[in-house]
């Protein structure tokens, strides 16, 4: 029996949650910040984050195009306790992920363009990549 969209999109965010500590969570966000599928942590408010990284990638997509960049590939902020990165998995769709201030995010990165999530992706979004020295997967 095939698994439904909100199976496989759980399914997808359990196993990238577990495939490294340094992952402390992931959700699939709707363009219009509405949450899909969660492995946020408890004390985090799946809705306002959610809310706030359809609102970062609205304004990072409008700043792309405005600046003749191109279409967005991702964003991430960097904060002193970790990061938060958000990547468009298709037209209608985004991946937000948790990381700690330890995690190498070419490792999260990598993990985030996995094949599950790329059958998902479509037309109308940017091109897949993922630079390993941009986030570190080769730091000491």
């Amino acid at each position: 029996m095939a698994m439904t969209r909100e199976e496989q999109f759980n399914r997808i965010l359990t196993d990238l949650h577990q495939s490294t500590p340094d992952i402390e969570g992931a959700a699939i966000i709707s363009m219009d910040g509405l949450v899909m599928a969660s492995s946020l942590p408890a004390s985090v408010d799946e809705e306002g984050v959610s809310a706030m990284a359809a609102a970062i990638y609205g304004i990072g997509a409008r700043t792309a195009d405005e600046l003749n960049r191109g279409l967005v590939e991702q964003l991430y902020i960097k904060g002193e306790n970790g990061y938060f990165l958000i990547t468009q998995t298709g037209p209608d769709a985004m991946l937000a992920i948790m990381a700690n201030s330890k995690a190498k995010l070419g490792i999260a990165c990598l993990l985030a363009f996995s094949d599950d999530l790329q059958e998902h992706r479509t037309a109308g979004c940017a091109p897949v990549t993922c630079d390993p020295l941009l986030f570190g997967l080769y730091s000491t």
